[in-house]
C-alpha cells in the first residue's frame, strides 16, 4: 500500500508530496509518514508501544502499525480504526533499519520522499535540481545562505545585486549563484513551505 502511494505521489509532484522526515516525526514514533496524491492523503504511523504490542489489550496486542486516510482533507479512515499487523519481512526490515552495527539502507525504488534527500551531504545535489520560484508557498526547499568575505577582502554589493538579478532572470537559485563567490559561503537547506505536513491523528468524538 505505501509503495503504491509513494509511486503515484511522485508522479504528481516529485518528493514534495511525501513527508517522511525524521526531524518532523513526533517523539516516540519509530516511523511517521504522510503521502498525498491529488485529493487523497495517506498516513502511516508506528510508535514503540505499537511495535511491542499493547499488552493485555483486546486489540493490537501484537506488533502493528496504524493507517489513516483522508479525502479532500476530510476523515475517511482513522488511525484508531485499525491495528495492521506487521509481516515477518516488515519486522526484519525494521530491525535492520534500527540497528547500527551493519550499515544498511532500505529505500523505495520509485517512492523517494523528503526524508531521502534532506541531508548535509545532498546540499549540492539539491541546489543543482532546484529552480527559483516566485511562490514560496509551493517551494520544496528553503535556502538560507551566509556569505563572509575572506580576511582582508570585501564583497561588492553591486556584484551581489547582479547575482540576484541573474537568479530572477534564469531561475537558478540565488543560493547556488552565491556559492560561486570567492568567499566563505554556507548554505542551510530546510523543507520549504510547499512540503506536505505530517498529518496529526484525527480526533474522534466519544459518546458517554
Amino acid at each position: 500500500m505505501e509503495a503504491y502511494a509513494r509511486w503515484v505521489a511522485n508522479i504528481d509532484r516529485r518528493l514534495i508530496n511525501i513527508n517522511d522526515m525524521d526531524v518532523e516525526k513526533r517523539d516516540g514514533k519509530i516511523f511517521e509518514t504522510t503521502i498525498k496524491y491529488k485529493h487523497i492523503e495517506w498516513s502511516f504511523s508506528c510508535s514503540r508501544s505499537d511495535l511491542d504490542g499493547h499488552k493485555n489489550a483486546r486489540e493490537g496486542n501484537y506488533p502493528h502499525f496504524h493507517f489513516q486516510m483522508r479525502l479532500d482533507k476530510r476523515p475517511f479512515i482513522n488511525y484508531s480504526q485499525n491495528h495492521i499487523a506487521f509481516t515477518d519481512e516488515d519486522l526484519w526490515k525494521l530491525a535492520m533499519i534500527n540497528q547500527n552495527e551493519i550499515p544498511i539502507g532500505i529505500k523505495p525504488m520509485f517512492g523517494a520522499g523528503m526524508g531521502d534527500i534532506i541531508s548535509e551531504e545532498n546540499i549540492g545535489h539539491i541546489l543543482d535540481i532546484s529552480e527559483r520560484t516566485e511562490n514560496e508557498e509551493e517551494a520544496a526547499f528553503k535556502f538560507d545562505t551566509l556569505v563572509m568575505a575572506k580576511p582582508g577582502e570585501s564583497i561588492s554589493g553591486d556584484y551581489i545585486a547582479n547575482l540576484v538579478e541573474e537568479s530572477r532572470q534564469t531561475g537558478v537559485p540565488l543560493a547556488k549563484l552565491l556559492n560561486t563567490l570567492d568567499a566563505d559561503v554556507q548554505t542551510i537547506v530546510t523543507p520549504g513551505a510547499g512540503v506536505l505536513e505530517i498529518a496529526a491523528r484525527t480526533k474522534t468524538n466519544r459518546n458517554k
